[in-house]
């Protein structure tokens, strides 16, 4: 009788371990889905990539390309209730994508044409970064201390205490 009892306390720690590990398994898998901000953040940031990439390659046809692309993408976050500092963000980098495409057609007659748009690209490029930033919330993360934080020496000193003077 007692060995029937332990085979069956045995199969069934053994059947739960598994379906435990089973069910571990399956909750590994599953990621939480991204928000819809930080797609839109992957997107400008891959946008600001790929528009470095062809100002360091000195490729004015791919800059002009890359321009195109980037249109739709800051209409479509014009359009998205954003908070009002995102928007300004999204103001800020399709003014400097305007200034940009502005200045292409004279660049197209310059013997140096990224020379003459390399100032209105880095601040195209900047405004992005900014607007990446803007659209995962906010600045820098904080810096912290190396841990473990080192305490003081105890007993922590006191001051010496005045003395009053008669």
């Amino acid at each position: 009788m007692r060995k029937g009892f332990l085979r069956i306390v045995a199969a069934v720690t053994a059947a739960s371990a598994i379906a435990m590990s089973g069910a571990a398994m399956a909750q590994a898998d599953t990621s939480p889905p991204a928000t819809a901000a930080q797609q839109d953040a992957a997107t400008v940031q891959r946008m600001h990539d790929e528009l470095k990439a062809a100002g360091d390659n000195k490729d004015l046809a791919g800059l002009e390309s890359k321009l195109a692309e980037l249109r739709p993408v800051l209409s479509g976050l014009a359009a998205k209730p954003l908070p009002k500092s995102t928007q300004d963000q999204v103001g800020v980098a399709t003014q400097r994508a305007n200034e940009l495409e502005g200045q292409i057609p004279q660049a197209r007659m310059s013997t140096d044409p990224l020379g003459l748009l390399g100032g209105l690209l880095s601040a195209l490029l900047s405004a992005l970064l900014d607007l990446v930033s803007s659209l995962l919330g906010g600045g820098l993360p904080v810096p912290v201390p190396q841990l473990p934080v080192p305490t003081p020496p105890l007993p922590v000193p006191t001051p010496p205490l005045p003395v009053p003077t008669p």
